[in-house]
This record gives C-alpha cells, sequence and structure tokens, in this order.
C-alpha cells in the first residue's frame, strides 16, 4: 500500500456513511471539561447516502445533536478542523447516545446500545494505535524544504505500515467475530475494502464472513459491486469520457484533452487530503520532466471549498489541467470511475486506453519515463 493510502487510513478511520432503512430519531447529549464553552462541535453523518452536517454550540459544558436517521451511520464529532486532532467517531444509531470526557473530546467515551459500545471500543482501539503518528505526519506536512521532508517521511514510513496493518487486523477480527453486527459491514465498507495494499481475494473472504442479511442490504450489496468491479480490472480497460468545470468555471472535457497529448495522467485528489498533497511533487516532478514529449495531468478536485481548491493548486505548484463540481464525495467524474478513496490515479494514452493504475511516488515518473523510451514514441 502507497504511505500516502496508509495515512489516510490514520487520518480517518471511518468517513460518514450509512444503510438505508426506515427513518427514525436520533439525539446525541454531551459532556466536556469547561474549556470548551463558547466553543462550536461539528457533527458529520450520512442519511440515504447523502452528507449530512450540524453544528452545537457547547454551554456550560453541555452540547446536544437531534435528527432523523433511516439507519445507522458513522458519524464524527469534530472541534476545529483535523490538525487539532479533536475529534471522535462514533456509531450513530435512532434512540439516545452520550458522549462524556473528563479532559477532551479526543478521550471521549461513548454510551449507547451494544452496537454503539462494539463499535466505541474498536474505533477507540484504532484511533490510538494511529494517534501519535498523525501527529507526526502533520509535522511533517508543514516542513518547507521538499527533501527535508521526504527525508522525515521515511523515517515514519514503516511504522505507518505497521499501524495500517495493525488496524486492519482489528477491523477482520471483528467481522470474524461479529458476522452479523452492522458494526462489521459498516467498517469493512471504508477502511478495509478502499485499502489497496489488501488482495481483492482477501476482501472477499472477509465480505463472505458476513451474515447473508447483511450482504444483502443497500452497503452490502454496494460492496458486492465494488469487489466484483475489482475484480475485473486491466489495463486494457478504455477511459470513461466526462466533462467537468475547470477554475476559470469553462467546461473541459476529457476526450479533448487526450487529443492534444501522447499520456494523460487523470488524478483524483483533494486540498484537505494530506496524503494527496504528499504526493502532489511527485506529479509535479513527472509533469516537469516530460511535458514537452506530451504527458500532461487532468486532475478531478473531491474539494467543495474552491477558495481552498484554487490556494492548493497554487501552493502545491500543479500548472495542468484542473476540474471539479466541488461536490466532496459525491464528485460526478469520481463516482464515474468508481474512486472510493484518494489520491487515486490512471494513466491514458492518446487514444483513452488505460495504461496503468494508481502510479504513486518514483514509480510515476519511472513509467512514464519507460514509455517514452519504447520505439512507437
Amino acid at each position: 500500500m502507497n504511505i500516502q493510502n496508509k495515512l489516510c487510513a490514520l487520518i480517518v478511520f471511518l468517513a460518514p456513511l450509512a444503510a438505508l432503512g426506515q427513518m427514525g430519531h436520533f439525539q446525541v447529549e454531551g459532556k466536556l471539561p469547561e474549556k470548551y464553552n463558547g466553543k462550536k462541535l461539528f457533527l458529520n453523518y450520512a442519511v440515504d447516502n447523502k452528507l449530512m452536517k450540524d453544528s452545537a454550540l457547547v454551554q456550560r459544558g453541555n452540547f446536544q445533536f437531534k435528527g432523523d436517521l433511516s439507519s445507522p451511520s458513522i458519524a464524527e464529532i469534530r472541534s476545529g478542523d483535523m490538525q487539532q486532532l479533536e475529534w471522535v467517531s462514533l456509531l450513530l444509531k435512532n434512540g439516545k447516545i452520550k458522549i462524556s470526557s473528563t479532559d477532551s473530546l479526543h478521550n471521549a467515551k461513548i454510551r449507547g446500545d451494544a452496537d454503539v459500545v462494539a463499535y466505541h471500543k474498536l474505533a477507540t482501539q484504532i484511533k490510538e494505535n494511529s494517534y501519535q503518528l498523525t501527529k507526526a505526519f502533520f509535522k511533517g506536512f508543514a516542513i518547507k524544504d521538499e527533501s527535508e521532508r521526504n527525508q522525515y517521511f521515511k523515517i515514519v514510513d514503516d511504522q505507518v505500515a505497521k499501524a495500517t496493518n495493525l488496524n486492519n487486523e482489528l477491523i477482520f477480527q471483528f467481522m470474524t467475530d461479529n458476522p452479523k453486527s452492522i458494526v462489521s459491514l459498516l467498517s469493512f465498507r471504508n477502511h478495509p475494502l478502499n485499502n489497496n495494499s489488501i488482495k481483492n481475494d482477501k476482501k472477499i473472504a472477509y465480505f463472505e464472513i458476513l451474515s447473508p442479511s447483511l450482504r444483502q442490504t443497500v452497503i452490502g450489496k454496494e460492496i458486492a459491486t465494488a469487489l466484483q468491479q475489482a475484480q475485473g480490472l486491466s489495463v486494457l480497460t478504455n477511459y470513461i469520457d466526462f466533462t467537468s468545470t475547470n477554475p476559470e468555471g469553462k467546461q473541459l472535457r476529457m476526450q479533448d484533452i487526450l487529443a492534444k497529448h501522447e499520456y494523460v495522467l487523470l488524478d483524483f485528489w483533494a486540498s484537505w487530503c494530506g496524503p494527496c498533497r504528499k504526493e502532489n511533487p511527485n506529479v509535479v516532478k513527472a509533469f516537469n520532466a516530460y511535458k514537452d514529449k506530451g504527458f500532461s495531468v487532468l486532475s478531478v478536485s473531491l474539494d467543495k471549498d474552491k477558495a481552498k481548491w484554487l490556494e492548493a493548486i497554487e501552493a502545491d505548484s500543479m500548472p495542468w489541467y484542473h476540474v471539479s463540481s466541488l461536490m466532496y464525495w459525491d464528485e460526478p467524474v469520481a463516482k464515474l470511475y468508481n474512486v472510493r478513496s484518494v489520491p487515486q490515479n490512471v494513466l491514458l494514452d492518446k487514444k483513452g486506453k488505460v495504461v496503468a493504475i494508481n502510479l504513486k511516488g518514483q514509480k510515476l515518473y519511472d513509467f512514464v519515463g519507460k514509455l517514452y523510451q519504447s520505439p512507437n514514441n
């Protein structure tokens, strides 16, 4: 698994998602230390696969969230941005859930029914495995000098790999022990399923451990489809054409860009994705080396804030094609290409043939270089 994808697994355990069902009502009540008084907390969750957001002000140490929910949803409550590491993941269900802490939101305890408690225990184990490494990575992202930053990341590479593998095994063990639990289904959906270092055969084997009733849910069927698509992925597959909006508000068509270049890297990323930002210098390196030979890049952003998208493009010196619908995980192009995590990329030739998938780091530079050494170029 690429180091960038490893960190994605460390930074965000589970993004908000839900399985469809009948609508009901949830209520989250929390108690935090006085230092949180006057601060806003932010809740992200999903209803019918649509991202929902809410906020609550902490007053006298208390806060509350209420809402309607069709079925259990993995959610997160944050105070500030991700770099402050002030967040907690929870299983949101109809009924009452209580959150409390004597020191920080990060260390909050969560009470609810058996599923809520089981998820909290699993998420806490994974979070503790990752917390210090996540802090280390944010420190690395702040290093301005590229050479110094790369050297820093080499030091923690092995630690990240070990932590990621341990987190995966924790989920697999939970699935084995709890094949009928909705926690098993949702945890698998947003963690091992999107981990490129895990062979698809292994994913299928663990998915089949789950009970037939779970596999027949909406989420279960989505997972089955994704696993089937991954089995059939081939470098001989052709591109899927699309049109999207560039930073200037103009429409760009994939087919038109392919016609102008020998090879195009279709790159999926976002300004908020730390691993993507770490990967960008590698894409810049390949672009600068081969752009005069006919190589280019089309980056599709999963951003939702245009200002932050544009700031990241400038900060990371990305002078190629860019498009985004600013729809976050609902980005149409990402859905078209079945992109479930970032960074991801697809290398296409002039005819739209898929030449390679997910070339990262030095591999991207070396692979494109070999293409131009071919007698056909």
